[in-house]
């Protein structure tokens, strides 16, 4: 398997999404910054180094701690779990009506997670994961 993936249960790669790597990476850095900046979530005078030096993640990704999670009420971090699932593929009920409104918000990584999630069944995650080279980024929740 590819160094640095680690998929979310509803079929995003935690590990590569930059609001996990805002302390590590400058790109990552910069983007969510930006974000932010526009929604008035950041003071605009800040520099891309001051955000990395007093910002740590602002997700740890679906197996993190809730208080450190972008959607802490996520269905699916609450509901594959319950199930005895690791990923939403694993279930019989995919797609479920959940991720199918998920799935049909006005994020295009949201639509992307079906598809993902789908080719994940077809041919296996290890195999999943050696396709792939895309991050994605969820730019949907005031952080708090």
């Amino acid at each position: 398997m590819k160094e640095n993936w680690d998929i979310g249960i509803c079929g995003l790669n935690c590990a590569r999404c930059p609001l996990y790597l805002i302390p590590d990476e400058r790109q990552a850095a910069s983007e969510v910054l930006g974000w932010f900046k526009s929604q008035g979530w950041r003071d605009k005078e800040i520099t891309v180094e001051e955000f990395m030096e007093t910002n740590g993640r602002e997700c740890e990704g679906c197996r993190g701690p809730d208080d450190k999670h972008w959607s802490a009420d996520c269905h699916f971090k609450k509901c594959a779990p319950e199930k005895g699932f690791e990923h939403c593929f694993e279930c019989e009920d995919l797609p479920c009506e959940e991720l199918s409104k998920f799935a049909s918000q006005d994020a295009p990584h949201h639509a992307q997670t079906l598809v993902n999630l789908k080719r994940m069944k077809e041919i296996g995650l290890e195999r999943f994961i050696a396709e792939q080279d895309v991050v994605c980024f969820c730019p949907k929740k005031k952080p708090e």
